[in-house]
């Protein structure tokens, strides 16, 4: 599900791992193109479908005339599936290190009839071990989410250890991302950039201003082509059916996350034959009501936050969170912060500005409690507020910035106002007591799961589901259902609802998790059993789990080798990381990540001699450091590296060079707390210095 009209999809960014070096992910994101229709070329090919002629009257026809005969009916969505091909073409988003498959599956917009069209891209992620494994499809939340934008981001946390057995196949549904026609709205990008820095918009007025540019985006998306009426779960369900046909998949894995598992569910319904077993990670259930219930999800997962500090001794001393939290509130409500953040996934573009007022830190505690990671360090947030510090807002505005990207509007509004908008009696709700204060229709922090949400279906002509759209789905498919206790969208309660009408669905609650559990360390070996062998899989390790509050992490450290191509800067790289730590999808970056205001970072680049000097100022710049005007020398194997350091009391950066022949050079970057940067630095020295080799591409 998605906390706002323009949406967030939580992919576990942290500021650091954004900012520290994410001049690398940038050039990933970068380096993603639409597919070539020129060089595309059709593995299958459909039959025409053949049709008989008759006479009107009945009469015998002579020798030269066909009969004349009404059309047989026309089963459009069986000639549709039929006609499914898939088309090769360029990657939409590549994984560094993967040979993907990459095209497009043209589906029609109108199923029942067969009219009009719609572009699916699609991504084949061949097996990258021995394979011989069933395939599996991840089918992306939101509703809108970006599921190939944000592929080379969530591949190591979410894919990379299904992938080693069988081929993963990732698609953006009708409407988002890369598909043709598109839902999305740059005036909704624009004005959301300027909202985010109006500290005095009031939420009436805010409200206006969207709905205004609103209009302007069903007017352009009809314009384009896109039947509004056409953007559902069920012609979503048939679009993924029409994928696997024409891949040629007998039967395959659903795996969905969100409104994914929503998606997972209409699969079942329209199409089970080709599904061998589903995977549903943060279950909205069919005939689960978020927009009414949401509320009450926040505050249960913000309860269950506080009551989590208040049983860890150091996190209790800081204080009762709730208290904290509206104490910041009327805070910032008096004085927002003014925050310039810049984005990490386009580190040479101008700083966003951001007005972290009282509204904003309500936002920022939502998106929050979907990981630990981020819900972890609230307390260490509340103390630099209180403290009149604005770092740890800028690392919490840094995700919401660079998430906001991630959904496609158009597509989020179109299923809301299909299939579930119109069903929700809001004079029902009984809004929950406001943990911010007495604020009119406080229980509501987003258009979507509020009265607003009406005024949005209003004006998109989406027409209205059937009641049946409702009907809990039956399935004796074997079935693993992840729920975090945490989640503040899709409640514990929902996954175990579902298993009432899934006979052979296992339940597994992983006690210190938030929304996607899959991304958890748990969640990966959950999920890698169940795939192996679909049926009860051990779940130990989801019990006796509680989240850590209060950034902090091991200094003693023990190294893994690595070895990578690195196509942006065209030079290999290899040595070692830390062990245990989080390396990013370029294979150079590792981060300890042990919180979200964690910054202890190591990265390890081939640069040609020309750009170290770019890339040591923009990654200065991003932390508002300097080096100090002092150098010495380390030896190691390799030869003498350069040493620099920069240290503002509170983040230091070391920063070692050292030319390897006439046009390239080998970079380590360490990245931490002025604390620890002393006990890190000897061990980088001694193995990683030691182990760094770089040659030119």
């Amino acid at each position: 599900m998605s906390p706002s009209p323009i949406g967030a999809v939580i992919v576990g960014m942290t500021r650091f791992r954004a900012s520290a070096l994410l001049i690398v992910l940038a050039l990933v994101a970068a380096a993603c193109t639409n597919g070539d229709d020129d060089a595309a070329t059709t593995t299958t090919v459909a039959d025409e479908p053949a049709t008989t002629v008759a006479t009107d009257d009945g009469a015998e026809p002579d020798d030269t005339t066909e009969p004349e005969t009404e059309p047989a009916p026309v089963d459009a969505l069986a000639a549709g599936l039929e006609a499914a091909t898939f088309v090769d073409g360029d990657c939409f988003s590549e994984v560094p290190g993967l040979d993907a498959r990459c095209g497009t599956v043209t589906v029609p917009m109108d199923w029942d009839t067969g009219e009009g069209e719609v572009v699916l891209p699609v991504v084949v992620l061949p097996a990258t071990g021995a394979g011989g494994g069933v395939p599996v499809v991840y089918l992306e939340g939101g509703p809108g989410g970006h599921a190939l934008e944000t592929l080379p981001l969530q591949y190591g946390s979410l894919f990379e250890a299904i992938n080693v057995d069988r081929d993963v196949i990732v698609f953006d549904q009708r409407g988002a991302g890369f598909t043709e026609p598109s839902l999305g709205c740059a005036a909704i990008d624009e004005l959301t950039a300027e909202l985010r820095a109006d500290a005095d918009v009031t939420p009436e007025d805010e409200l206006v201003r969207v709905l205004d540019v609103f209009d302007q985006c069903v007017v352009d998306w009809q314009a384009a082509g896109a039947d509004l009426t056409e953007y559902h779960s069920v012609n979503s369900a048939h679009d993924a059916e029409a994928i696997r046909l024409a891949l040629g998949i007998e039967q395959w894995d659903l795996f969905g996350i969100s409104y994914g598992t929503r998606l997972a569910q209409e699969i079942l319904r329209q199409h089970d034959g080709g599904v061998r077993a589903v995977v549903l990670d943060s279950v909205l259930p069919s005939d689960g009501d978020f927009v009414a219930e949401g509320p009450q999800g926040f505050i249960d997962s913000l309860e269950n936050v506080d009551a989590a500090c208040a049983a860890e001794a150091e996190c209790a001393a800081t204080g009762d969170l709730t208290d904290r939290l509206r104490a910041a509130y009327a805070q910032l409500e008096a004085e927002p912060l003014e925050l310039e953040v810049l984005d990490p996934f386009d580190p040479f573009a101008a700083p966003t500005a951001v007005a972290f007022d009282g509204d904003t830190l309500a936002g920022t505690v939502f998106g929050a409690l979907y990981s630990p990671v981020q819900f972890g360090d609230l307390p260490e947030l509340l103390t630099d507020l209180e403290s009149g510090g604005s770092d740890a807002a800028l690392a919490y505005s840094t995700i919401s910035v660079a998430n906001s990207g991630f959904v496609t509007p158009g597509m989020l509004w179109t299923v809301l106002c299909h299939e579930t908008v119109p069903f929700v009696d809001l004079d029902a709700v009984v809004l929950p007591p406001d943990p911010f204060g007495d604020r009119p229709d406080s229980g509501y922090l987003f258009s979507n799961n509020g009265p607003a949400a009406l005024e949005f279906c209003e004006r998109i002509p989406t027409g209205t589901a059937e009641d049946s759209i409702f009907a809990p789905v039956s399935s004796d498919l074997p079935t693993l259902v992840m729920a975090g206790t945490f989640d503040p969208v899709t409640p514990v309660a929902w996954s175990e609802r579902i298993a009432e009408t899934f006979p052979n669905a296992q339940v597994v609650e992983v006690l210190d998790q938030g929304h996607a559990v899959a991304a958890s360390d748990c969640g990966q070996d959950l999920l890698v059993a169940f795939l192996d062998a679909p049926g009860p899989v051990d779940a130990d390790c989801a019990d006796d789990r509680t989240p850590r509050f209060l950034a902090s992490g091991s200094t003693e450290l023990s190294f893994v080798p690595f070895d990578v191509f690195v196509p942006d800067f065209m030079a290999n790289v290899a040595g070692v990381h830390p062990e245990g730590w989080t390396v990013d999808p370029t294979g150079i970056q590792a981060t300890r990540l042990d919180g979200l205001l964690d910054p202890t970072t190591v990265v390890q680049l081939g640069l040609p001699t020309a750009f170290t000097g770019l890339v040591e100022d923009q990654l200065l710049g991003q932390f508002e450091l300097t080096l100090d005007a002092g150098e010495s020398t380390v030896e190691s194997t390799q030869g003498a590296w350069r040493r620099r350091t920069a240290d503002d009391g509170e983040v230091a950066m070391i920063w070692y060079d050292r030319e390897v022949d006439d046009t390239v050079s080998a970079v380590v970057i360490l990245i931490a707390t002025s604390d620890e940067v002393g006990e890190l630095a000897p061990q980088v020295e001694s193995a990683i210095l030691d182990a760094s080799v770089v040659t030119g591409g």
